[in-house]
């Protein structure tokens, strides 16, 4: 999706959304999903997939810098 809206000129939505994904992850782990309202990890604490989309999303020079 983050790739998608800066294809499209949306860098300030998807900077948002990257954003979003690494405080979501510093806050709640690599769980297999997350509630929707409140951001709280649920199933598994330890899923690759989030791990992956993590390690993508940092991957990219245009990505936000985690939070220190």
């Amino acid at each position: 999706m983050r790739r998608g809206l800066l294809t499209h000129g949306r860098a300030d939505l998807a900077a948002g959304l990257g954003q979003a994904m690494v405080e979501l992850v510093a806050t709640a782990g690599c769980h297999e999903y997350f509630h929707p309202d409140t951001g709280a990890g649920l199933r598994s604490p330890a899923f690759g997939w989030t791990a992956a989309l993590l390690l993508d999303l940092l991957a990219d020079e245009r990505a936000p810098a985690p939070a220190r």
